[in-house]
């Protein structure tokens, strides 16, 4: 189900295959490595200040976020996650722009 809800972060081009190691704006991040581990594929926006728990999907080692990551169980298992709480499995859209972001994009931007 399309709930309309989304998410911006401002990348870089250069950015958009490769895990970027540090957070690229405030706390938030981009993992678009696609890295295999525990048997789930990592992509999507990370936060480094979420800390990881049961019911969370690490979008990056140790950082929740909006994706697809592992399941913070222990298993081998791939995950979909919301602002890191597992949600059932779904579409994201990634979409990029050069364009300026519209008033109503700015209330999505992650800081």
């Amino acid at each position: 189900m399309d709930t309309k809800e989304y998410v911006i972060l401002p990348i870089k081009i250069a950015s958009l295959g490769v895990l970027d190691k540090k957070p690229l704006a405030g706390r938030y991040g981009w993992n678009g490595s696609n890295e295999l581990v525990h048997e789930a594929r990592l992509l999507g926006i990370y936060d480094t200040e979420t800390k990881s728990g049961p019911g969370y999907i690490e979008v990056k080692y140790a950082c929740p976020g909006w994706g697809f990551g592992h399941i913070y169980t222990g298993s081998n298992a791939q995950g979909y996650g919301w602002n890191g709480k597992q949600i059932q499995k779904t579409v994201f859209e990634i979409a990029v722009t050069s364009n300026p972001l519209t008033p109503a994009e700015q209330e999505h931007l992650l800081k």
